[in-house]
C-alpha cells in the first residue's frame, strides 16, 4: 500500500490530501435495502399517506364543494316535492314553507359559490320537508282515526238490541 492513499474494498479514500471519495461513504453506508430500513420507510410513507388523506378529507369538509351542494340541493328539492305530493304543502305548514325558503336560500348560495352555505341550508331544508311531511301524515291519521271513532259512536247509537 502507498502511504498517500489506502485502498478501501469499494472505492477509494485520498488521506494524503484530505479528499474523500464520495463513492466510498455511499457504499460504505448501511445499505438501504435492510429489512429494517425498509420497514420505517414503508411506515413513513403510510403515516405520510394518512397524513395527506385527513388533510384532504378536513380541507373538503370545511370548504364545501360545488358537486356536494348539487346533490345536496336536489335532494331537498325532491324531499319537498314529496312532502307537496303528501299534501304537507296544502295544509300550509309552517315548516313545510321554512323549507321552500330554505331551498331558495341554498340555490342563491350555491349561484354565488358558498357551497358550504348551499349545502347546509340545503341540509336544512330537506330536513324541514321531510318533518313537514310527517307531521302532515300524522295529521291525516289523527283525522281519519277521529272520523272512525265518530263513525263507531254512531254505529253503536244506531244498532237494535239484539233479540234472544
Amino acid at each position: 500500500m502507498k502511504s498517500s492513499t489506502r485502498d478501501n474494498v469499494k472505492g477509494r479514500m485520498y488521506q494524503a490530501t484530505g479528499r474523500i471519495n464520495v463513492r466510498s461513504i455511499v457504499e460504505r453506508s448501511k445499505p438501504m435495502h435492510s429489512k429494517t430500513s425498509k420497514k420505517q420507510l414503508l411506515l413513513t410513507l403510510l403515516l405520510v399517506g394518512v397524513g395527506g388523506a385527513m388533510l384532504l378529507t378536513i380541507g373538503c369538509a370545511t370548504s364545501g364543494n360545488l358537486s356536494t351542494a348539487n346533490i345536496k340541493v336536489s335532494e331537498s328539492k325532491k324531499a319537498i316535492d314529496v312532502a307537496k305530493e303528501s299534501n304537507a304543502g296544502a295544509e300550509k305548514f309552517a315548516e313545510f314553507k321554512k323549507a321552500e325558503d330554505k331551498l331558495l336560500l341554498a340555490k342563491a348560495a350555491l349561484r354565488d359559490g358558498e357551497y358550504l352555505t348551499a349545502t347546509r341550508l340545503a341540509e336544512q331544508a330537506t330536513v324541514d320537508a321531510d318533518y313537514a311531511r310527517i307531521k302532515s301524515k300524522a295529521e291525516k291519521s289523527k283525522k281519519e282515526a277521529d272520523q272512525m271513532r265518530q263513525d263507531s259512536l254512531n254505529m253503536g247509537q244506531n244498532a237494535e238490541p239484539i233479540s234472544k
